[in-house]
């Protein structure tokens, strides 16, 4: 019978040795592997085409903020937050955002089918929607307001409000007034309430006794005003707005607003997690700050009269170059 002999100790040791050299040997191999060259590309690809596809998918503008200071990437989108269209009172809005009480009237001759007005009523009849508990109402990093209104002749008034912090207000000649409350930002210090920014129109630019569609828009870039798709007045600000203090109130002036509202749509900036581009990587100081996406998904032809070049600097000098293609796609 053949017997059986182990390892002896002179040979285990041997052997857990060339282990320890072998494994030692492949952790510096790992150890001298750049994951970052696999990482930074990708983010920023990654960014502009959830803008992108934001803009596809929603019909409305998306973009995508770049920091070279900090290496920070932001993809941004306007996403609608509540419609009302005036068909009923109380009023019904899109989810579940209902009027409270019954202020102004319904009309049969409104913008898409019955419209809300407040014509010649009296000074309570405002029109109330809590809009200050949804959490989806953050309008801190920009929003659009759209909405078609029809004043009397020779007649103005404040249209509406929301959450005391952005209105929109007709005067007598017609010009057209938005506004926004700005939130200061300081460093190691929390926001505080600052000021009013506003825009006006020229006279003239909302005709009495007939329908006109007014956007109030604001995307921490510029305000603005566009009557009947037309811009009219703007601005340049990049202050984030204050938080909501209260409701949406249509008709929130001492006296009744004289005319009509309809179609009324809110829409609120909304952003992705923010994206910081790995410690070896860095933009190049020409890189553009913002990439603008259309409704559809092209570039904003206003902001890239061209292709957009996105070039990113690796420490030992290497470069990486990101294309977008005029109709949004990410080369």
């Amino acid at each position: 019978m053949r017997s059986r002999r182990g390892f002896t100790l002179l040979e285990l040791l041997l052997v857990i040795s060339l282990l320890a050299l072998i494994m030692g040997v492949g952790a510096g191999l790992f150890t001298r592997i750049d994951m970052s060259d696999r990482v930074a590309r990708p983010l920023v690809e990654n960014a502009l085409r959830s803008a992108h596809n934001w803009a596809i998918a929603r019909g409305a503008p998306a973009r995508v903020r770049l920091d070279p200071r900090t290496g920070s990437i932001d993809s941004e989108g306007l996403s609608v937050v509540g419609t009302w269209h005036f068909e009923s009172l109380p009023a019904r809005g899109a989810f579940g955002l209902d009027s409270l009480g019954e202020g102004g009237t319904l009309i049969d001759e409104g913008f898409q089918g019955k419209a809300l007005s407040f014509a010649g009523l009296g000074s309570r009849s405002a029109l109330t929607i809590p809009v200050v508990d949804d959490p989806a109402f953050d309008l801190s990093k920009g929003f659009a307001v759209r909405c078609a209104v029809r004043r009397q002749h020779g007649a103005g008034g404040s249209l509406l409000q929301i959450g005391g912090v952005v209105g929109i207000d007709l005067a007598n000649d017609g010009s057209v007034s938005g506004w926004f409350t700005t939130a200061l930002e300081e460093q190691n210090a929390a926001p505080r309430k600052g000021g009013r920014i506003s825009v006006s129109t020229d006279p003239g630019a909302v005709r009495g006794e007939r329908w006109s569609q007014l956007e109030l828009s604001y995307d921490r870039r510029r305000l603005s005003i566009t009557v009947d798709g037309v811009e009219l007045a703007e601005r340049e600000e990049d202050a984030r707005v204050w938080s909501l203090e209260g409701p949406m109130v249509l008709s929130p002036g001492q006296v009744a607003f004289p005319g009509a509202i309809d179609a009324l749509v809110v829409s609120a900036v909304s952003a992705s997690e923010t994206a910081r581009l790995p410690q070896n990587f860095e933009f190049a100081a020409d890189v553009p700050r913002e990439i603008r996406f259309r409704p559809g998904g092209g570039l904003d032809r206003h902001f890239h009269d061209k292709p957009v070049l996105i070039t990113l600097q690796h420490v030992d000098g290497r470069k990486e170059t990101v294309r977008v293609q005029p109709y949004g796609t990410v080369e």
